[in-house]
């Protein structure tokens, strides 16, 4: 099927809860390797365009991106309060664009590396002072940055793609007991193919070259023990990250009060340029893919929504007073992820 059909497959009638007041012009969308997805519109008459100003949701920050992507202009208001943008990046915690970047890389994992097994790695950080803990804050992109170079470097030799992912946390248990916002850090990454041992990673070398990153850089080589602990996969790495990916996001402030006015991390997740580069290279964005979200949703509604969604939630923002509708998230089933990304797939090809 060609891509310029896909429309054509549209129900005449107006997707349900779309606004009127401000008509559409064309859907585009996001379906991400996991199977969320995002939907959101463009203006259509020249008039309300230049009524509603440059606004972009994702100004708004990553809540508010509803799927307008390459390719496809951006829902405009001028008038929306600015209040709604962080000062600062990380203040939020882990953004809902870095949570599908991690969880759409554990879905790719799962389905391209089934006989791979994973490590699961947690990193806890010893007691510090006031002063070392806002220390380990500003070093944390350098560290989680020499990181990944150093864990790459040891994946290569070995023939294992250098496939590796962090999330950072808060442990709100330590800052609830001890009043220390102490960052803890959740990844992991691939082994060879066998049914047990074969480890890529000895973790006693991983604690050592932790420990000595911190020595280096804190200049104190008597710090206490740094926690390095690893446990192999077992089901979906997706499931292992996705429950720490929002943990400590609660006791934000409270930890930012702990280590200083102005320091905060700016990004709670990190993986390697080639992970990054897999998940980017299948997430479908774009027209053609809104068409085809829309579509599925139409259908849903007219049977049932449970057959199609997993969840399903509309994206409205306040404007004059009245809550707009500009857009949906959620996320489908594997079968129905599987038969649009397929779908998809083969109209592009067909198209070129």
């Amino acid at each position: 099927m060609a891509i310029s059909t896909l429309k054509d497959l549209l129900p005449q009638e107006k997707l349900r809860g779309r606004p009127t007041q401000f008509p559409a012009k064309e859907p585009s969308g996001r379906i991400w390797p996991h199977g969320e997805f995002s939907l959101g519109y463009v203006p259509q008459r020249p008039d309300d365009a230049q009524r509603l100003g440059e606004f972009n949701p994702c100004s708004l920050g990553d809540e508010w991106m509803v799927g307008l992507t390459e390719g496809a202009e951006p829902l405009n208001l001028i008038d929306v309060p600015k209040s709604h943008k962080p000062a600062k990046r990380g203040l939020k915690g882990i953004t809902q664009y870095g949570r599908n970047m991690v969880k759409g890389l554990g879905a790719l994992v799962g389905r391209q590396y089934p006989n791979h097994r994973m490590t699961f790695c947690t990193i806890t950080l010893p007691e510090m002072t006031q002063e070392q803990r806002t220390a380990s804050v500003i070093h944390w992109p350098e560290f989680l940055r020499e990181l990944l170079q150093w864990v790459s470097r040891r994946l290569r030799p070995l023939g294992i793609p250098e496939i590796v992912c962090f999330v950072t946390e808060i442990q709100p248990k330590r800052l609830a007991s001890s009043g220390q916002g102490c960052l803890h850090l959740h990844g992991f990454w691939l082994n060879k193919p066998a049914k047990s041992g074969h480890w890529s990673l000895d973790p006693n070398g991983v604690r050592e070259w932790v420990s000595k990153f911190w020595a280096r850089k804190l200049d104190n080589p008597s710090l206490g023990h740094f926690n390095v602990n690893v446990k192999p996969v077992v089901g979906s790495v997706t499931s292992y990250l996705a429950k720490y990916m929002g943990k400590g996001g609660e006791v934000l402030a409270e930890a930012i009060e702990d280590w200083g006015e102005g320091v905060c991390p700016a990004t709670w997740w990190n993986m390697t340029a080639r992970s990054r580069e897999w998940v980017k290279k299948n997430t479908l964005t774009g027209k053609d893919v809104g068409h085809l979200i829309e579509t599925m949703l139409e259908y849903g509604w007219n049977t049932n929504i449970d057959d199609i969604c997993v969840f399903l939630k509309h994206v409205e923002i306040e404007f004059d007073g009245a809550l707009i509708t500009v857009g949906w998230r959620g996320r489908f089933t594997e079968e129905v992820r599987s038969d649009l990304t397929g779908m998809l797939q083969s109209a592009r090809r067909a198209a070129d």
